[in-house]
C-alpha cells in the first residue's frame, strides 16, 4: 500500500516539475520575443552606428560625455566642409 502512495507521489512530483519547466520555457520565450521586438523598433529609428548591443551601449556612454564637444565637428563632416 505504501509503495503505491510513493509511486503516485513520484508521478505527481514529476508532473509538477514538467509543468514548471514548461511555464519557465514559455516565460523565457515571451521575454525573448519582447526583447527582439524592442531591438527591431530601435533599429528602425534611424542611423545605426553600432555593430552589436555591447557596442551600442558603449557608443551611448561616449555620446553622453562628448556629444557637446564634438557637435561642430560632426556638422562639418556632414556638410563636407571639414578640414
Amino acid at each position: 500500500h505504501s509503495t503505491l502512495d510513493a509511486s503516485a507521489a513520484e508521478r505527481d512530483g514529476a508532473h509538477r516539475l514538467a509543468q514548471e519547466m514548461h511555464r519557465r520555457i514559455e516565460k523565457k520565450q515571451k521575454k525573448d520575443l519582447k526583447r527582439k521586438q524592442k531591438e527591431m523598433a530601435a533599429e528602425s529609428e534611424g542611423d545605426v552606428s553600432y555593430i552589436n548591443q555591447r557596442n551600442k551601449r558603449f557608443n551611448q556612454k561616449i555620446n553622453r560625455t562628448y556629444d557637446e564637444a564634438t557637435a561642430e565637428i560632426r556638422q562639418n563632416l556632414e556638410r563636407g566642409t571639414a578640414l
